[in-house]
């Protein structure tokens, strides 16, 4: 390797390191990062078949006048499982709306109530952890 692509190399590395990349978030950690900026937590709703059987578990946050079910896989595959889930099994009335209330991120799922402000949207993917 030449020296100048060494350090471009590493450089590379980096970034892709810092974008998230196969980063597995805990439902833990998300939640305790969330209550401590003053969401209220709540188990998911029971009728959530995708959410109460999410294998890395899943809450509710309550963020002022809008809610978002965070649901967990165990790792990025079990992730996308789950966003596959709540597409195929949306109602009908829902379906075509659901990209717009629906974020993916690593092994990670959220199901926004209705379409999330700015403010709430960065404080839950600031809370990964």
């Amino acid at each position: 390797m030449t020296r100048v692509a060494l350090p471009f190399a590493v450089l590379l590395a980096v970034v892709a390191a810092g974008c998230g990349g196969n980063t597995v978030y805990t439902a833990a950690k998300t939640k305790a990062c969330l209550q401590q900026r003053g969401a209220t937590i709540a188990a998911p709703d029971r009728g959530d078949l995708v959410a109460t059987t999410a294998l890395g578990g899943a809450f509710k946050a309550m963020l002022g006048d809008n809610s978002v079910t965070v649901a967990f896989g165990t790792n990025q595959t079990n992730g996308n499982d789950i966003y596959q889930a709540y597409q195929h099994f949306a109602y009908s009335n829902v379906k075509s709306g659901i990209l717009d209330v629906l974020r993916h991120y690593n092994n990670v799922v959220t199901l926004w109530h209705v379409h999330p402000q700015d403010a709430d949207l960065s404080l839950v993917v600031g809370c990964l952890r």
